[in-house]
């Protein structure tokens, strides 16, 4: 259903944790490694997006007791729209294009600004091709949203409205 470059299991995530606590790393929050670096190893961990299934990572932060910066596409979450790209893939996919087509087209919209990207999806695949499926390929909705940064291992960052590519854009 997504972009396969989108598939990390709550496993790898874990490992991935785990073996960086175990090399000696602090994961510690985004905005404090910024503003306050320490000497050795910080890792900072984030997400992009705003996946509905990010909610699986919350397990994994708990155990550890880690934070991590989910940087969420707030139009996706108000409008409840797929993100481009997993839109790309899944109708190209439908259609019988192999993967190099599909980066191909991916990385040729990645030249446009977000209203000319769904535009063009809507273009070759229709009104519907930015409708998400399933929870793999939705955003969080408000409300999911709202109660996923309750919690104190969570914390949000703008990862602008419409998911634009900026260098598109004139200053």
């Amino acid at each position: 259903v997504c972009d396969p470059q989108q598939g990390i299991t709550i496993e790898f995530f874990s490992h991935l944790v785990e073996s960086l606590l175990g090399c000696g790393f602090t994961v510690r929050r985004l905005e404090d490694a910024v503003s306050h670096p320490q000497s050795g190893s910080t890792a900072v961990i984030t997400f992009d997006d705003g996946y509905l299934n990010n909610v699986q990572a919350l397990d994994v932060l708990k155990q550890f007791d880690i934070p991590a910066t989910f940087f969420i596409s707030t139009r996706h979450v108000t409008d409840q729209k797929s993100f481009w790209w997993d839109a790309v893939y899944r109708e190209a996919a439908k259609r019988g294009a192999n993967g190099s087509a599909i980066q191909r087209r991916v990385r040729d919209l990645k030249r446009l600004k977000a209203e000319e990207i769904d535009a063009r999806i809507v273009q070759w695949f229709g009104p519907r091709a930015l409708i998400p499926i399933s929870d793999c390929d939705r955003p969080f909705s408000a409300s999911e949203l709202a109660s996923f940064a309750a919690s104190p291992h969570v914390m949000l960052g703008n990862h602008t409205s419409d998911h634009a590519i900026l260098v598109n854009y004139e200053s």
